[in-house]
């Protein structure tokens, strides 16, 4: 991000929650179209390797890790419950 750059809401409210490692409930659709609630500890944004923006998610549901794809995020809500960053993160 450049400086002065202006986010959407939902991008800042994604970057807030990442910076400040709290626990985000995303509105999602998955691949199927199918509509999903879920909780997620939020750690970044990457490629994944059909282009796809993706933001890496550690799911507290199914305890794994899990790329939703950015295009596919309908809202997002601070829970204001806080993680600690898990060691196994590495950056993905």
């Amino acid at each position: 991000m450049s400086a002065g750059e202006v986010l959407s809401p939902l991008t800042q409210a994604i970057e807030d929650a990442i910076r400040d490692h709290h626990v985000l409930e995303v509105d999602y659709q998955d691949r199927e179209g199918d509509a999903l609630t879920l909780e997620v500890e939020p750690y970044g944004y990457r490629h994944n390797e059909a282009g796809h923006v993706v933001l890496w998610v550690f799911n507290e549901y199914n305890a794994k890790w899990e790329q939703l794809v950015v295009a596919r995020i309908g809202a997002v809500r601070d829970t204001g419950r806080t993680f600690v960053p898990r060691a196994d993160w590495g950056g993905r």
